[in-house]
């Protein structure tokens, strides 16, 4: 359960980040933003991530 509540926070915490980084860059969306801030496999790594938990 505390892992659980780790990884719950973790969330939270780096989706403001990227919240954060897409006014930045007025953005429209998430994939602007690890556009600009990661290389193109990475960017495609994260954003496939949680397709692959559902």
């Amino acid at each position: 359960m505390i892992g659980v509540n780790i990884l719950g926070i973790l969330n939270i915490v780096f989706g403001r980040i990227i919240i954060a980084l897409g006014s930045y860059f007025q953005a429209n969306n998430h994939q602007e933003v690890l556009g600009q801030i990661t290389r193109p496999i990475l960017n495609r790594i994260i954003d496939k991530l949680p397709a692959a938990r559902s």
